[in-house]
């Protein structure tokens, strides 16, 4: 506890794995208490599942490697067991023979350069982000990077792990951002055969998670006014006071609830989300004992939005077959400004194209996703922007925008944020 004795109180805004990882690490402290506040009536954020024909299918978050060491060790206190997703091909070819590119001792020489090249990258980025030099890598599109670097395989890797995952194309993704999702634990996951998913679904993780926090749900933020002595969040249920403020959804959905800082709305301008469809569809025709399929074409930039990203197996097989083979899928698409009956239409198309049928769609899912720094915001700062504003006000962030998308970047920077957070509360108290 504190110096006065009194636990602190942390309201934290948005239910997802942010607010969720965020608030379980402070508790964990012993010197603060959460209060999460959640617009919807569920757990999860983009950590979705549904339960459809006998299994549980996760329609947002879907893996756990090597990089989730926090989150796999609370499944493992949790008695969560994960299964295996194995086999993974680009259009009929083993994924690790597709980044190998045929020259396998070539590649393994390469992808040692590629480790010492990305360690010097990402500690240039945490320790000399003012430095000129490094505000324009970090806004370099990841691609020219790799290039730069002669890294042809590195290219291929990058193509499966960031812009097959839907974060993104290798000429748009900004080099700081694909550097954090795509580094070495990302790598030798896929090598070792170490991509696991949880048996009963991510949301039912986070609903465990949940159970010993105070989360507030179909509780949606109206208003929140910060001030010197502590900060009320103001909510249809009534005002709650707390010492400080955990932003965890992203900051343009509460521009209506705060009266922003200048900092806040340079981040808000820098910010582009992009839009990603996940579909679970039942599909006749397609029988493969692969868990993932990965379309080549769908991967290259410019690629128009709608295509068909990659395709993964829905469940274990039915015990018994309709003739046609009919079996369900999740399938991804990038989806641009695309209406979700275009997207439906460019996935039956695709399946028509890959041998199958598209019967029917049982769930499909448009998400706000994977959020793009501006290039010319990065060139002026926005990484020491976005550092500098932690704690103003009695106000941190956390989630996609201030880490990366994936579940692994978002909990890692929160186990080094909610220590912070408590120090400097603490500090404000003497």
């Amino acid at each position: 506890m504190g110096l006065t004795g009194r636990m602190l109180t942390v309201g934290i805004v948005g239910a997802g794995p942010a607010g969720l990882s965020a608030a379980r690490l402070l508790e964990e402290t012993g010197r603060a208490r959460a209060v999460i506040f959640e617009k919807d009536e569920r757990v999860g954020g983009k950590s979705f599942s549904t339960p459809r024909y006998g299994s549980m299918h996760d329609i947002g978050t879907c893996y756990s490697m090597l990089a989730h060491a926090t989150t796999n060790r609370w499944m493992k206190e949790l008695r969560i067991p994960q299964r295996p997703i194995d086999r993974q091909m680009v259009d009929g070819v083993p994924v690790i023979r597709y980044i190998l590119g045929g020259k396998p001792f070539t590649t393994a020489s390469e992808t040692l350069r590629f480790f010492r090249a990305w360690e010097t990258q990402m500690r240039a980025f945490e320790e000399r982000p003012d430095d000129p030099d490094v505000r324009q890598t970090a806004a370099m599109p990841v691609g020219d990077w790799i290039d730069a670097h002669g890294f042809p395989s590195m290219r291929r890797y990058m193509q499966r792990g960031l812009t097959n995952m839907g974060y993104g194309y290798l000429d748009e993704a900004p080099t700081v951002q694909a550097l954090r999702w795509c580094g070495p634990d990302l790598l030798i996951s896929g090598a070792l055969k170490r991509i696991k998913a949880p048996e009963k679904g991510w949301q039912n993780f986070w609903e465990r998670i949940s159970q010993r926090l105070d989360v507030r749900l179909g509780q949606p933020v109206e208003e929140i006014r910060r001030g010197n002595d502590g900060i009320d969040i103001v909510t249809p249920a009534g005002a709650t006071r707390v010492d400080a403020l955990l932003i965890a959804a992203p900051l343009d959905e509460l521009m209506h609830a705060l009266r922003l800082t200048a900092a806040e709305q340079r981040v808000i301008d820098a910010v582009k989300w992009d839009r990603l469809c996940a579909s679970l569809a039942a599909i006749a025709g397609w029988r493969r004992n692969d868990d993932i399929v990965i379309y080549e074409d769908a991967l290259k930039s410019g690629a128009p939005p709608g295509v068909l990203l990659s395709s993964r197996v829905a469940g274990p097989p039915p015990k018994k077959q309709d003739r046609h083979g009919t079996r369900f899928f999740m399938c991804f698409q990038y989806a641009g400004s695309l209406t979700n009956a275009d997207l439906a239409a460019k996935l039956r198309r695709d399946v028509e194209q890959r041998g199958g049928y598209l019967d029917h769609l049982a769930v499909q899912k448009v998400w706000k996703f994977s959020p793009r720094y501006d290039a010319d915001a990065l060139r002026d700062g926005l990484i020491s922007q976005m550092r500098a504003m932690q704690g103003d006000e009695r106000t941190w962030y956390t989630g996609a925008t201030f880490s990366f998308e994936a579940v692994s970047n978002i909990v890692e920077f929160n186990r080094k944020l909610a220590p912070e957070m408590v120090r400097q509360l603490e500090a404000m108290r003497r």
